[in-house]
Order: structure tokens, then C-alpha cells, then sequence
């Protein structure tokens, strides 16, 4: 993260408000409170994808309305707050009182008889620490029978006035052609940089392969087939598997839950492995210590895949705690892989997607347009940005193939670029047992690497300027290294 990007780009803002810019002051101190909020990732997704199910998962508890009903078709904005709280946001951005809202198995909002087409979108606080570095923003099913709820989700993400997301978490079932469809949607509107701000999640996925103890391995090989492909390559980071019914649950299980699943996998083999074999087996179940009711219940909570996976573990150590089996199943869910996803590509590095954002838009202004010091500060920021060379570079690797840059050599130049981090361990693929010399000399090794394809008179003029800001990060790592100077010679 460049942090004195943000901050030079911060300082020309707070200078054109104190110059009390004319009919963009507004303007600038939006951008300028932008700084100081958490990432904004936005769920997206076919209608019926398990929008609401996965971020639910994500914020940690049941938040999110996972019915039809008309909540789902209002983007709806999750937000760390001390206690709960639902406020409707009009289309003129005036933010009304406190509504009604009831918690249940999921929050139940009453609109108070407001047109859901009058509200520009729902603002719900929530007391979750998982809501403490993400505002998550859940957005209506694109694709849907109703053509005003389609255009709500598809507006929110592509209108180049409309509001900045940092992230794009887009759920995807299979490779449809409106999948790809929305997300070329947005990644013009980004600038050519949608690979940066998007991940794939391949939704359901215990669900697409009958919920087998197998399923999540399925769908990691039908992920790593979609990563490959250089379509969506282009338009997602990455691509990976979640179970987001049993990411949802499986964190809030409780003793009851426990006890039946421990009970239910004490039955004889036999008759366990058939009445495994499918829902309605399950449910009739000769079992003294739990009803159909109750067995019911687990497959709502857990999905088969869930109460499968949470037997497995059972069947093979009786004595696993309650807690224990929780933190197996939100493993196996793959929820765990999606968070370290969000830190490394969003949260991590915020302060130079909001600069870029706001750089983006000063360049439109006619403020700075009009201001020679304003616009020469403008320059300079940009021309020092390297942060934004970074995502600038990584959006082109992997929606073009460079010759000189391919295969194994791209993968290990995105990682310098951190696309799985901005740390100098994530960046080098290094594990914590590497220790700083070893780092160091890894750096100078990459350094050298880019330098020789660089400085190759036969390479294309677009593998020299990826060369280059690969040079670039590999000279400001070893200038942040303590006691390290830094390649002066080399830049």
C-alpha cells in the first residue's frame, strides 16, 4: 500500500477546499471523507446466485434477507455500528430515520409503505467486528424477470458518477454469457482495471456436485478450470469455491446441533451410509435420539454437504468439540479462502484504489483544469504513483498475453506486484520460516530479472514496461528494508 500516495493525493484535495472550490466543493469533500471509510466491496450476481447467503457468511451472522422479498430488490449497505440499526437512503442522497426492522433468522425490514423505487438504497449497521475494515454492499439479482431490479445492480457498478467500489465480489454458478456480460460491464467502467477489483466465487458449490464428501474438490478443479480460462481471467482476479450455506452456519452452531449430529453418527455404518445417500433418506432415519423435525432442520442449516462433512469428521474422532467441528466446516466451506482473497486484493490496498479513484476524477475537473499549480500537482502525483503502475500492470497481464511474460513468469510477476499481498513475504511467495537475508536476497534475485528483460533489445516495448515496474517494486522493497539502501543505479 502507497501510503504517500494517498496522502499527497489527499493534500491537493484538502487544498482545493480550502481554495473553496466553486460548484465542485461538494464534490471534493466527498472524495476527500472517501479516505477514511473501510473498502466498499459489492456482492453481485445472477438472481437466486446465494447473494445474500454469502454475505452473511461474511459479516458473521444472519443479516441479509435471503427471500424474494422486497428488500432483495434495494442495494442494501452493511456497515460496522455500535448496535443495529436500518436507515433508507432517498435518490437524492437524504438519509431518512430509523426504520422498523425485526431479528430473526434473518433482519426483517418494514419500509414503512415506501416505494422500493423511491429508496436509492438501505443502510444497516451492525455491531460485527468482521464489518471493521469492509462496508459489504449487497446489490439485486442482475438477470431478473423484473428489468428495473436488473438495472439498479448493473448502474451501481458501471456508472462512472456513481458511487466508488473498491471490490467486486461476483458469484458465479458456471460460465453463463450474462455472468461474463456484467462483468465486461464493469470492468470498462473501471478503466480497463476490473481483473484488480473482482473475484469469482463459484456459488454452491457444494450443491453443483450433489453434496458429496467430494463436492468442494469438484468445484476446486471447476474453479482452477474457470481461472485459466482467458476470458474470465481477464475479468476476475481469481475464481474460488464456497459452500455459503455451510460458511453461514456452520459458525454458529450450537450444542443442540452438535449433540444431534454426534448422536446421528454413532448409528451402525450400514445404516448410516444409506440414509446419507440423499435428502429424503436422511430425513426418514431410524434414529430414537432425534425426529424428522430436527433432522430437517440440520439439512436447512447445513446443507447435505454440511451434515456429510460434519458426520465424516464425527464417524472418524467421537470426541471432536463442538467448537472444533465449527472450525472444521467454515475450513471445508472455503469461506476462510474468500477472506484471505478480499485482505490481500481490497483491504490491503484501499489507499491506492481510492487514490486512483480520486486522481481519476480530479483529472475531469475543472478546478484543476484551470489551476496551473493544481494541475502540476496533479502530474506529479500521477507520475509517482507507482502503486497505481502496479494494478495498472497486473489488469494488463492477465487480460493480454505478453511474449517474453507467460506462464510461470506472469504468475511470479503478479505476485511480485502483490496480487496476493502487499508484504514482502506475499510478494516473494516466501514462508515465515524465510528469514530477512534470505528475503533480501530473493528481492535482488527478482530485481536482477526484471532488470535483464528490461534492458533486452528483444523484448516488446509492453514486456519492457512491465519489466519496469517489476524494477520498480523490487527497488522500493529494498529501500524499506531497515538498513537497506536502496538500487539508486538501477532505476
Amino acid at each position: 500500500m502507497d501510503h504517500d500516495l494517498a496522502e499527497r493525493t489527499r493534500s491537493l484535495l484538502r487544498t482545493l477546499i480550502e481554495r473553496g472550490a466553486g460548484s465542485e466543493l461538494q464534490a471534493f469533500r466527498a472524495l476527500d471523507e472517501l479516505f477514511d471509510e473501510p473498502a466498499r466491496i459489492a456482492v453481485a450476481g445472477m438472481v437466486n446466485a446465494g447473494k445474500s447467503t454469502l454475505l452473511n457468511a461474511l459479516v458473521g451472522e444472519r443479516v441479509a434477507p435471503t427471500d424474494a422479498g422486497e428488500c432483495t430488490r434495494i442495494p442494501t449497505w452493511y456497515r460496522r455500528g455500535q448496535h443495529y440499526e436500518v436507515r433508507a437512503v432517498d435518490r437524492i442522497g437524504e438519509e431518512g430515520s430509523p426504520l422498523r426492522f425485526a431479528r430473526g433468522d434473518q433482519l426483517a425490514v418494514d419500509l414503512a409503505h415506501r416505494d422500493p423505487a423511491t429508496v436509492d438504497h438501505l443502510v444497516v449497521a451492525c455491531p460485527s467486528t468482521r464489518l471493521g475494515h469492509q462496508t459489504l454492499i449487497d446489490l439485486p439479482g442482475h438477470s431478473s424477470l423484473s428489468a428495473d431490479v436488473s438495472r439498479r445492480a448493473e448502474e451501481f457498478l458501471v456508472a462512472d458518477d456513481g458511487t466508488p467500489v473498491d471490490g467486486v465480489i461476483y458469484l458465479l454458478r458456471h460460465r453463463h454469457p450474462a455472468d461474463l456480460e456484467f462483468l465486461e460491464s464493469f470492468h470498462g467502467s473501471s478503466g480497463g482495471r476490473g481483473a484488480v477489483g473482482a473475484i469469482g466465487v463459484l456459488s454452491r458449490a457444494d450443491e453443483a456436485f450433489g453434496g458429496g464428501l467430494e463436492s468442494m474438490d469438484q468445484a476446486g478443479r471447476v474453479a482452477a478450470v474457470l481461472r485459466a480460462d482467458r476470458r474470465v481471467r481477464g475479468l476476475c482476479q481469481d475464481v474460488v469455491p464456497v459452500a455459503g450455506l455451510l460458511a453461514e452456519s456452520a459458525a454458529s452452531l450450537r450444542h443442540d446441533e452438535v449433540s444431534a449430529l454426534r448422536g446421528i453418527a454413532g448409528v451402525p455404518a450400514g445404516v448410516l451410509d444409506e440414509a446419507l445417500s440423499s435428502v429424503d433418506a436422511f430425513r426418514e432415519l431410524d434414529h430414537a435420539a432425534t425426529d424428522t423435525t430436527e433432522r430437517t432442520a440440520l439439512l436447512q442449516r447445513l446443507g447435505l454437504f454440511g451434515v456429510r462433512s460434519a458426520i465424516d469428521v464425527l464417524r472418524r474422532d467421537p470426541a471432536r468439540t463442538g467448537d472444533a467441528l465449527s472450525s472444521d466446516l467454515l475450513e471445508l466451506s472455503g469461506i476462510g479462502q474468500l477472506r484471505h482473497r478480499l485482505d490481500s486484493m481490497v483491504i490491503q490496498r484501499v489507499s491506492d484504489l481510492r487514490a486512483r479513484v480520486v486522481l481519476g476524477r480530479l483529472a475531469q475537473s475543472e478546478d484543476v483544469r484551470s489551476d496551473p499549480a493544481a494541475r502540476a500537482e496533479w502530474e506529479r502525483i500521477e507520475a509517482n504513483a507507482h502503486g497505481l503502475r502496479e494494478l495498472d500492470a497486473v489488469a494488463l497481464l492477465r487480460r493480454t498475453s505478453i511474449p517474453g511474460i507467460t506462464g510461470e513468469a506472469a504468475a511470479d510477476l503478479e505476485r511480485l506486484l502483490g496480487v496476493h499481498g502487499v508484504g514482502a513475504r506475499d510478494r516473494l511467495g516466501a514462508p515465515p520460516t524465510v528469514g530477512r537475508d534470505e528475503l533480501r536476497n530473493r528481492v535482488i534475485e527478482q530485481h536482477g530479472r526484471w532488470v535483464a528483460l528490461r534492458e533486452s533489445p528483444l523484448a516488446a516495448p509492453v514486456a519492457v514496461q512491465l519489466a519496469s515496474v517489476g524494477v520498480r517494486t523490487c527497488e522500493a522493497m529494498l529501500a524499506s528494508d531497515a538498513g537497506a539502501a536502496p538500487l539508486g543505479s538501477d532505476r
